[in-house]
């Protein structure tokens, strides 16, 4: 199943791509501030905050290539090795989320 993979890509270029915006939706009710003027006030740390959710971003770019790669030669070979790749990336997708909000 491809599901889980597909899903990491695709957040993982959202993280990548417009990292303003997911950061923006979860700072709010965390801070209590909107984003725009906690960038406005402290320009440096909002610039490092977005570098390090480009980061997260690039990172689950990387692990939904590797999980698509395996999955995709197992399922070829006919291997079923290929389910434990599929329920280990949605394992980090979860994991990764839960740690970013």
């Amino acid at each position: 199943m491809m599901v889980p993979p597909i899903f990491a890509l695709l957040v993982g270029l959202i993280l990548t791509v417009a990292p303003g915006f997911s950061v923006a939706q979860n700072f709010q009710p965390f801070m209590g501030q909107p984003w725009a003027d906690f960038v406005a006030s402290n320009a440096r740390l909002g610039a490092f905050i977005s570098l390090l959710s480009r980061v997260l971003g690039v990172q689950l770019i990387i692990h939904a290539i590797v999980a698509i790669a395996i999955t995709l030669t197992s399922y070829r070979r006919g291997e079923k090795g290929y389910r434990l790749v599929k329920w280990g990336a949605f394992r980090d997708i979860i994991s990764k989320c839960n740690y970013h909000r």
